[in-house]
């Protein structure tokens, strides 16, 4: 007997209304909250990569094929380039897909069941969160969940319309990601696995869905044989590091506090339960074990030697989704087993807490992605640090951009050039340039985007070959350690006549900082600028880290700029200027230690600061330097906690 056990005649039809009524309400709301922060959140880096993309269609891009941009561009057809509009199809699609749960688990279950699957999938984190950004887990999992139900169908009902549409959803699914090719492995080991359906194997409809679906596969060849395998070569050599790492056995408890812990233990009992079952040879529960299986084992095996430099945590949410199915029925049997020992009152009690956690843990994983949009109004209140700036400041940072270029190249527009690629997308985004260009390749390449660069010509070797040419360099100097700063602003030099600071943008309270740059390229065979405005490097004495002070605080260290020196050091406590320290205290001992002999203060790179307690509250306060160079360029150093009495 399949645990999959419809229910009988006699059921209720107030219990579907009920049902249905919980399902409506959380979708809405979930839809309206996702919708709201979707029109004020900015673009990820990712999703402003998929804008830039979308606008200069081809068939597969270094890091994915064109599904996804595409549904930015049918986004931002219908509302402009706004984050709305690149948002809007991945919100549609990740809206439906509890609707998809439903369709799928009504056939093999019954409608109040299928109900309950759907809610359940609203308390799935990350099934509920789906739709509020334009990521191509999207439509994977949107095009998955059908090529899963028109697959089953096939099997049950074996009509040409199923396998023919089937092939076509494959398709699309597999010109969204390469991780989609585990749905048509899935269904493979279905028609291998369950005896009755490898006669299918015989006819001419699994075949045609296979030709079919093949096409899919079109995109990602054609790309890989036209650019020396490069993105093959990313996803199965260069994104991971085949080491292995120890964090990676971590794998399990981080996926059960994303999933939620109570609700983790729900579908590992699911799974015991499946397997149990599956001496039964039914084809409900080997369907549903061979679609989320593959999704979990694999990337469970993979953890230690999978890449731990990208958000990878979101990966197995294919093979949970599957399980949905038969967890309402797997739950019941656990309320029962619990009001043997308890009352039933208290048994149902705790059996809502499994959903109950799981929508609480959508709501803070939506509110905590959304809280970048209401920075301003939360970093008072949270601090500096805690609140991502991923997703804010985008906005701010264009218009500074879009001035510094009025103010200081008297209607010549320079040719741009930034560390990253996702803040050149970003000012392409926000029409400040048709194009931008890309020096610093580091993170290019770890995101798979460094071929996709060259072949559009956003690329460093593209950039200096514009000789003689006025540009602006922009770094986002909080995205940098200072010797990589040091490393790039050295490059440019290598490359320029002239490189002149102009001035920093500093947004949140220093969360996000952007420094500019106006220079001439010149190439190799050209003279150098005579200075070369490295950044400032400094460091705190006084107070320590967490230290507790009385009457007066002494704030004191020291501070160095290559070539060019510091003109300021500027204290912040808490968020609220105090003035600038005294600068010009003999330090000979950081000159000698770290060879600051080119900076004009040398020796006198110390700096002092005393300010009176009565001044501050009592309790923790966060200390943070500005160190000012020529030009009004910023640095600053990391934030320090002390204490008052």
């Amino acid at each position: 007997m399949s645990i999959f056990k419809k229910e009988g005649a006699g059921s209720r039809l107030n219990s579907q209304e009920i049902l249905f009524g919980i399902l409506t309400v959380l979708l809405a709301a979930f839809t309206i909250l996702k919708l709201v922060l979707a029109a004020r959140l900015d673009l990820y880096s990712d999703e402003v990569f998929y804008w830039l993309e979308s606008n200069l269609p081809a068939l597969a891009y270094s890091d994915l094929p064109f599904v996804t941009s595409q549904l930015v561009r049918l986004g931002t057809e219908i509302f402009g380039d706004t984050p709305l509009g690149v948002r809007l199809w991945f919100l549609i699609l990740g809206t439906i897909i509890p609707a998809l749960i439903f369709w799928i688990a009504y056939p093999l279950t019954s409608i109040n069941l299928a109900l309950q699957s759907a809610i359940l999938c609203l308390c799935l984190p990350l099934a509920g969160f789906l739709g509020l950004l334009a990521v191509p887990d999207v439509p994977l999992i949107f095009f998955g969940l059908i090529s899963f139900g028109l697959f089953e169908r096939g099997l049950r009902l074996n009509r040409w319309r199923y396998w023919v549409t089937c092939g076509f959803i494959v398709a699309i699914g597999l010109s969204t990601h390469y991780r989609f090719f585990l749905y048509p492995l899935s269904a493979i080991v279905v028609l291998f696995s369950y005896q009755p359906a490898r006669k299918f194997w015989r006819t001419k409809k699994l075949w045609s869905c296979i030709g079919i679906s093949s096409f899919g596969l079109l995109p990602v060849i054609l790309f890989n044989l036209n650019n020396d395998f490069q993105s093959i070569y990313f996803y199965l050599v260069n994104r991971h590091p085949w080491d292995f790492h120890a964090n990676g056995l971590l794998h399990m408890p981080m996926q059960a506090a994303i999933v939620t812990p109570l609700l983790y233990l729900s579908f590992l009992a699911s799974l015991l339960t499946l397997l149990r079952a599956l001496k039964k040879r039914d084809l409900n529960t080997i369907l549903i074990l061979s679609f989320s299986l593959p999704h979990l084992i694999i990337y469970l095996l993979l953890a230690p030697w999978s890449d731990a430099t990208s958000t990878t945590i979101h990966w197995p949410l294919s093979g949970y989704l599957p399980l949905l199915i038969g967890l309402p029925v797997v739950l019941n049997k656990i309320k029962f087993s619990l009001a043997n020992h308890l009352s039933m009152k208290r048994a149902e009690q705790i059996i809502l807490l499994i959903p109950g956690t799981g929508l609480i843990g959508t709501l803070i994983l939506i509110l905590s992605i959304g809280s970048q949009s209401f920075q301003n109004e939360l970093q008072p209140l949270v601090g500096r640090g805690l609140l991502s700036t991923k997703m804010a400041g985008w906005d701010e940072f264009s218009l500074h951009t879009s001035t510094i270029i009025e103010k200081n190249f008297s209607g010549i527009e320079p040719i741009i050039a930034t560390n990253n690629y996702y803040t050149a997308a970003q000012l392409q985004f926000n029409k400040v340039s048709e194009k931008v260009f890309t020096l610093d390749e580091k993170k290019a390449i770890r995101d798979g985007r460094a071929t996709q660069l060259k072949i559009w010509g956003n690329d460093e070797s593209a950039f200096f070959e514009k000789k003689n040419q006025i540009m602006l360099i922009i770094t986002e100097d909080t995205t940098l350690t200072v010797m990589e700063k040091q490393n790039f602003i050295s490059k440019v030099c290598e490359q320029a006549s002239e490189l002149n600071p102009i001035g920093s943008l500093v947004l949140f309270g220093g969360d996000k900082v952007f420094s500019f740059y106006h220079g001439i390229i010149s190439g190799n065979n050209v003279s150098k600028p005579d200075v070369c405005p490295y950044p400032a490097r400094a460091w705190l004495d006084t107070p320590r880290q967490e230290e507790m002070v009385n009457d007066s605080i002494l704030i004191s260290g020291w501070a160095f700029a290559p070539e060019m020196g510091v003109e300021e050091v500027n204290i912040h406590i808490d968020g609220n200027d105090y003035g600038m320290a005294y600068y010009g205290l003999e330090r000979s001992d950081v000159v000698s230690a770290l060879s600051a002999f080119s900076d004009p203060n040398a020796p006198n790179l110390g700096f002092r600061f005393e300010l009176e307690t009565k001044k501050l509250s009592k309790g923790p306060h966060r200390l943070l330097l500005n160190i000012k160079g020529p030009g009004e360029i910023v640095t600053q150093i990391p934030e320090r906690t002390f204490y008052t009495r």
